[in-house]
């Protein structure tokens, strides 16, 4: 029993096998291609805007069930037109006449004729006495929903000459304002007409769809010059093609095409050295060198404040005395038009000199005063320049260590408080850091001999006796005048 068990698993494995490489078998035999040209068109789409194809030519395509793909043919001639078609699922093939002009199949005259084609099957349909005009074929999907059905086909009639020709780019870079020649070559039918297309144009939603890249009749590709209207800042691309044509009754045939996917490079400004910001002191001056991928443009430059810097032609950037944070500007000037591509760079100016924090403050280290007198300390700022100042309240900051001893004003006085010692301090901020400077200042009192307690009371009472007596000496002094 067992090994009846063992002899059916081997049975199973073994079918199951052969399913998967005959699934496989299916799926590899199956029209996963495209021909690159055609587009397949939902349900609902009018008959004008099918996708069209040219006799000789295969087209492959994938349509879903109960969905319907649609191309159309331009038959330039009375002739017969053979229609092969292979699918690997059922569907619905129909030749429709644009203008309801009959053409036959066997001895029947049709100007719609629709045939079943069956699952995993080539048909051939034979059309013959088939008028001038334009013919639709109709694909009609079958099956469960969902389910794609994949199909190819092609239109074949006798006498028709193979189509060939040779392009000298399928791929380009260019940039605003570049131009390029596309030339074709090798072309088997000499008189076989063409003329050249942008299509796939980029930015086509608010400007006109010519306006970025545009191909002359002689194959000429512009890529416009950037505006402040037509700008962008990315890579873009478009299909420059030239399309071919029987010329018949003055109405074009499309037949074959053959293009060049053009890539479209932003215009951007090149800085050397690249900066996004700078640093200057006073009447320094630096230089960027700005360059621009644009052809034929130029580089203008600007400053957001000329009192604190300026900006030539030459990418000169020069600090003034003035300080401030500004902001210099390189742009595209293009046909006297400044474009919004720009790059910016932050300067930071300095302004005037600062002080040399290498350069002492007062010029006297120790100082002594007696309580209840005030003395200037000398104090000289030493610029860079060699040029000097004194105090003015506010290029020097000056503190005293002991307020209780001798207090300090804004400008360096010093007034004795106290019997003691006290050091006052000078700090110089500059930008580039601090610099301090010291002097000891002493303070005696003449009336060291008496006891504290009343060293006050005998201050005031000396301050009553000398007001009095120059109250009497003024006295005295208009009497006499009298």
């Amino acid at each position: 029993m067992k090994k009846i068990q063992k002899l059916l698993s081997i049975v199973l494995a073994l079918i199951l096998a052969l399913s998967v490489l005959t699934l496989a078998g299916v799926n590899a035999a199956a029209y996963e291609q495209d021909s690159g040209s055609h587009y397949l068109l939902p349900t609902g789409e009018t008959l004008a805007t099918a996708a069209r194809f040219a006799l000789g030519e295969t087209v492959y395509g994938a349509i879903i069930a109960n969905g319907r793909n649609r191309y159309r043919l331009n038959n330039d001639a009375l002739r017969d037109i053979t229609f092969t078609v292979r699918t690997d699922k059922a569907l619905t093939f129909t030749v429709i006449s644009e203008k309801a002009e009959p053409f036959k199949v066997g001895a029947q005259q049709y100007t719609t004729y629709a045939v079943e084609i069956p699952a995993n099957s080539s048909d051939a349909v034979a059309l013959t006495d088939v008028p001038v005009g334009n013919y639709f074929i109709q694909f009609d999907g079958k099956g469960a929903a969902g389910q794609k059905t994949e199909f190819c086909f092609r239109a074949g009639c006798a006498g028709l000459p193979t189509l060939r020709c040779a392009i000298n780019h399928k791929t380009m870079s260019l940039t605003s304002g570049d131009t390029a020649v596309l030339t074709l070559s090798d072309l088997s039918v000499d008189s076989l007409n063409h003329y050249w297309e942008a299509v796939d144009n980029p930015l086509t939603t608010d400007i006109d769809e010519r306006k970025l890249v545009s191909v002359t009749d002689q194959g000429l590709v512009t890529v416009a010059f950037p505006s402040n209207q037509l700008r962008f800042d990315r890579d873009l691309t478009c299909v420059v093609r030239a399309v071919f044509y029987y010329s018949t009754d003055g109405n074009p045939t499309e037949d074959f095409t053959k293009s060049c996917t053009v890539t479209l490079n932003p215009p951007n400004i090149f800085l050397d050295p690249y900066v996004t910001s700078l640093t200057l002191n006073a009447n320094e001056t630096k230089t960027i060198k700005a360059t621009t991928n644009v052809k034929n443009a130029s580089i203008a430059w600007s400053s957001s404040d000329e009192t604190v810097a300026t900006v030539n032609s030459l990418g000169e950037i020069r600090a003034y005395e003035k300080e401030g944070i500004i902001t210099i500007t390189a742009a595209i000037r293009y046909n006297g038009e400044v474009l919004r591509i720009r790059r910016e760079i932050r300067v930071i100016a300095y302004g005037a000199i600062d002080p040399d924090p290498t350069r002492g403050l007062f010029s006297a280290k120790a100082a002594s005063i007696e309580v209840g007198k005030t003395q200037e300390l000398p104090c000289t700022i030493t610029y860079s320049d060699g040029t000097t100042a004194k105090p003015d309240g506010k290029n020097v900051t000056f503190t005293s260590s002991d307020t209780s001893v001798a207090t300090v004003t804004d400008k360096g006085v010093v007034k004795g408080i106290d019997e003691g010692s006290a050091v006052i301090t000078a700090t110089v901020t500059t930008k580039t850091g601090t610099f301090q400077d010291t002097c000891r200042v002493t303070v005696n009192d003449p009336l060291s001999g008496i006891p504290k307690p009343i060293r006050k009371f005998v201050r005031v009472l000396i301050q009553i006796v000398t007001a009095l007596f120059r109250i009497v000496i003024a006295l005295l002094g208009g009497l006499t005048n009298k």
